[in-house]
């Protein structure tokens, strides 16, 4: 998958981006653990790592108004996700949350892809004028 940066040369979705995204994440887990939750902490984690990936996908949005309001949008999501899916439960391991984690991460790129649609629209109106 590649994107367009901005300045001509595409963004691969790496391994790299990745691990960047999860490392960047990583102070919710150890939240989750200071609090004693480290079952949900897991899942917070993640989702906090789909946020991070998304966004710095469309990172060279990030001048608008539009992009930040999709951006919280994106973490206003994760919330219900975190807090309604037993993560501490028997049976709940990565392959029964792989489709939840596959709409979590449509959702949120969609929103943001979304907000890129805004910002060409407006730009193209103002360009008009």
């Amino acid at each position: 998958m590649t994107e367009d940066d901005g300045m001509g040369k595409p963004r691969e979705m790496t391994a790299k981006r990745i691990y960047f995204a999860m490392l960047c994440s990583s102070p919710v887990l150890g939240i989750f653990f200071y609090l004693g939750r480290p079952d949900q902490g897991f899942g917070a984690w993640a989702s906090a790592g789909v946020a991070v990936l998304v966004a710095s996908n469309s990172w060279e949005m990030r001048r608008h108004l539009a992009f930040w309001v999709a951006a919280a949008l994106v973490v206003i999501i994760q919330i219900p996700i975190v807090v309604l899916v037993p993560w501490g439960a028997k049976g709940i391991n990565g392959r029964a949350l792989f489709p939840l984690a596959i709409l979590n991460g449509a959702l949120s790129y969609g929103l943001l892809r979304l907000a890129d649609w805004f910002i060409s629209a407006k730009s193209k109106a103002v360009s008009r004028d």
